[in-house]
């Protein structure tokens, strides 16, 4: 007999594909296994946390509080536990 697995087993699955989406596919992925959980609230406190360690993985480019477009990377991370990251500009 086969056991479901816990809320917090999905959502490290549900991780696992998040982190391995290619770049720029990152919200059509958090979408779709979003219905794998029964909804993204089910994935709502983990996500800044999972896209912080995506945006670090791959060196995304964003735009910073003042516009100008600069690299999320592991230079710039303040708190792991949070997904946080410094603004430059500021």
């Amino acid at each position: 007999m086969e056991e479901e697995l816990t809320p917090e087993q999905k959502v490290q699955v549900v991780k696992g594909f998040i982190l391995a989406s290619p770049p720029g596919e990152i919200g059509d992925v958090i979408r779709d296994v979003s219905v794998l959980l029964g909804g993204k609230d089910k994935l709502e406190s983990s996500l800044p946390v999972i896209a912080c360690e995506y945006n670090l993985k791959h060196n995304t480019v964003c735009k910073g509080s003042n516009g100008e477009r600069v690299v999320v990377c592991p230079s710039g991370q303040a708190d792991a536990s949070e997904g946080s990251i410094i603004d430059p500009s500021v």
